[in-house]
């Protein structure tokens, strides 16, 4: 049976942090990263073609969901990238905009340094966005994005060549 398991886990050091620090968005077109043994080892993307949103510190979020079709014989993976930017202005409202209308790739920075590669079969679309100027004074005024990828694979580990290559 080829899918047979081939590895145990032993329980990890508790040395990790939650959350994103940026993400890194590139204009989505077929084969622009090359996968090998779930990771990004090559890319044909260039530095200029990277657009980086840095984010305030516990307002990101990447969660994946892998779903399972019992009757079907089918799995996929639905991964949403969360997060916030904060005040509401003309030049982040176009910006915004532009996202909603195309597809990305997205390159997610964890807290612990790792970037993961989503939306590299089909790319990510923006599928949640509020902009709002809160009630209190000390709510958020500004804007909540989700960007989603559904895809066959969950998102890969990117490696530090492709990173140098990105400029990121």
């Amino acid at each position: 049976m080829s899918c047979a398991l081939t590895t145990g886990f032993t329980l990890d050091c508790k040395d990790s942090v939650g959350g994103i620090k940026s993400i890194h968005l590139i204009d989505w077109a077929d084969g622009l990263f090359t996968i090998a043994s779930g990771e990004a080892t090559a890319t044909t993307a260039t530095s200029g073609s990277t657009f980086t949103y840095e984010l305030p510190k516990a307002t990101g979020s990447l969660t994946v969901t892998t779903n399972v079709s019992q009757e079907n014989g089918t799995t996929f993976n639905q991964a949403d990238v969360v997060f916030r930017l904060r005040k509401l202005s003309k030049a982040k409202r176009n910006e915004l905009a532009l996202l909603s209308a195309g597809r990305v790739y997205c390159i997610v920075k964890d807290n612990t340094d790792n970037y993961w590669l989503v939306g590299n079969e089909y790319g990510c679309d923006v599928t949640a966005m509020t902009s709002e100027t809160g009630t209190a004074m000390g709510d958020n005024v500004g804007y909540n994005v989700t960007l989603s990828a559904i895809e066959a694979d969950s998102p890969v580990l990117v490696g530090s060549a492709v990173i140098t290559e990105l400029g990121i």
